[in-house]
């Protein structure tokens, strides 16, 4: 895997992934690694999503499925505008997620779906990056003092995030081999894993969205899988009854770097006539 050039300021300089048609030739702000990343996901009622749809997105299914999705990873060597952070270059992430999708018109095609999610809520243990992300991205971080361990046996990677809370030590912890493959077109490691766009509820009337490039990452079954935590105190009494069952889907991604633009705005909602357009001829997800 190869970093992208920190002395680029768009998007363009690295080549595209497969399913995101035209390069964005958004500026760049922010630039990280993801790496080792769990995506547990829960099968849910829409319902309990509707009211956190972001304006001029719509939620995504998979197969008439609405999911939500645990995500957990290592988050490294972070640099914003070019500049690294230098005293938070490695640490790990938790977030809670959920899968929407956007049409933009489009010169090619005439309708350009744009494949995303929203986050419900994220964890970082930095108070800088929670600060950092709410001001510039308006995402809903908080801290969480996560202690990340990282291991290797044999051909086994193993990443481990713990916290402590009033009742005692809480972790999600997983190991996996080494034996990653790209997910078959139109499975579900597809549908949660390929990602590109981020979308941010500001407020009834605005949205915010983001392009975050990296390429098609590959995946792998958890060789192992511990979710030891309180879904209801974490996430919000809304997931606890539904993230207390197994998951119904858990995968986990090799990741890569990624290079995410600078936020836009969207104020008008879904058009109906984008819809129907793709609708009737089935445009390449971006």
């Amino acid at each position: 895997m190869s970093k992208p050039a920190a002395s680029s300021n768009t998007i363009e300089s690295a080549p595209a992934p497969p399913s995101s048609g035209s390069p964005s030739k958004r500026p760049v702000f922010l630039r990280a690694k993801w790496l080792s990343v769990l995506v547990a996901s829960w099968e849910v009622d829409p319902c309990l999503l509707a009211s956190h749809v972001p304006l001029g997105t719509e939620l995504d299914m998979h197969h008439g499925k609405t999911y939500v999705s645990l995500v957990a990873f290592l988050f490294r060597d972070l640099r914003a505008c070019g500049l690294p952070i230098l005293t938070h270059r490695s640490f790990g992430e938790i977030n809670l997620r959920f899968y929407v999708r956007r049409y933009e018109p489009c010169a090619e095609r005439g309708v350009e779906v744009r494949s995303g999610v929203s986050f419900l809520r994220e964890y970082v243990p930095s108070r800088l990056i929670v600060a950092a992300a709410r001001w510039s991205y308006r995402e809903p971080y908080r801290r969480l003092p996560i202690r990340t361990t990282i291991g290797r046996q044999d051909q086994h990677c193993q990443l481990s995030l713990a916290w402590q809370t009033a009742s005692g030590q809480q972790r999600i912890a997983f190991a996996a081999d080494d034996h990653y493959n790209h997910p078959q077109p139109g499975s579900a490691d597809q549908f949660l894993v390929d990602r590109f766009w981020g979308y941010t509820r500001f407020s009834a009337a605005v949205t915010s969205e983001y392009y975050v490039h990296h390429p098609a990452w590959r995946v792998v079954r958890p060789r192992s899988l511990e979710l030891d935590f309180d879904p209801a105190a974490l996430f919000g009494t809304t997931w606890g009854s539904p993230l207390s069952r197994p998951p119904a889907h858990c995968a986990i991604a090799d990741g890569s770097p990624v290079a995410i633009s600078f936020p836009r705005r969207i104020t008008a909602p879904v058009r109906a006539d984008l819809r129907a357009l793709a609708e009737s001829t089935t445009p390449v997800p971006a």
